[in-house]
């Protein structure tokens, strides 16, 4: 059995390989400061694992503890996805394919089922949107602010915020200063995603699919006037494809 771990900017995600059907996902916060001590209390008796697999876009130290924590506790070194020119019969073609964030690389891999040209939009502290044509070329892609760091900046810079009650429901007639701000931004980034699908479909002169996932996917795409397709796994199955394709 295989463990298969993204660590996002802010969350920790994973799942048993064996149960990627199931959509068994489980998630933690985080914080560099304490990694070691979530992956104690998430990890230190999970039973017998072959494999360790790693998606880590949090930077060297994060990767560095992490791996150092499963060595010493577990007995097993994780292994870890990079970037690459070509996987699986995706073409990443950033001007240099190494800077392309590995989360976004291995959404990609993960949604590569699509019969269509595609767009993943993964929704998290940032939000990435790229598009792969339906030959798996990966084209290019944007990169926006998530909906709470949309929300910290503006936040940050008006008045009298700090613990104001945020009304939940999204509308562009919104009547105060905190809830106008929080819709502006969901309604931002949902426009941002629909204008996206709608150009690549334009160039791609077919239909497109548009897959959402991330952590603030399942509240995104509610704001979305396309059809989509959510899932929450796509990077992890697409770690699972890329150590396929890798071994």
């Amino acid at each position: 059995m295989n463990l298969l771990i993204d660590i996002g900017n802010s969350r920790i995600k994973w799942i048993f390989s064996n149960n990627l059907e199931d959509g068994c996902i489980s998630a933690s916060e985080y914080r560099t400061s304490n990694i070691r001590a979530v992956l104690e209390d998430k990890f230190s008796n999970i039973g017998v694992i072959e494999n360790i697999y790693v998606s880590n876009v949090a930077g060297c130290e994060i990767e560095l503890n992490v791996f150092q924590w499963f060595v010493d506790t577990l007995g097993i070194e994780p292994q870890f996805a990079r970037s690459t020119r070509s996987i699986s019969g995706l073409v990443n073609r950033y001007v240099n394919p190494n800077l392309l964030g590995v989360d976004r690389m291995l959404a990609m891999l993960g949604a590569k089922k699509s019969e269509f040209p595609f767009v993943v939009a993964d929704c998290g502290t940032a939000v990435t949107i790229d598009c792969v044509t339906q030959h798996g070329e990966f084209i290019g892609g944007i990169i926006v602010p998530g909906v709470m760091a949309m929300k910290s900046v503006l936040e940050a810079q008006t008045n009298q915020l700090n613990n104001v009650e945020v009304d939940d429901v999204v509308t562009p007639f919104q009547k105060e200063t905190a809830s106008a701000i929080h819709s502006g931004c969901v309604l931002a980034i949902a426009k941002t995603i629909e204008n996206s699908v709608a150009e690549f479909r334009s160039l791609s002169h077919s239909n497109v699919d548009c897959f959402v996932t991330g952590g603030d996917g399942a509240y995104i795409k509610d704001y979305l006037n396309i059809d989509v397709k959510f899932q929450d796994d796509l990077v992890l199955r697409g770690l699972k494809n890329y150590f396929q394709a890798v071994q």
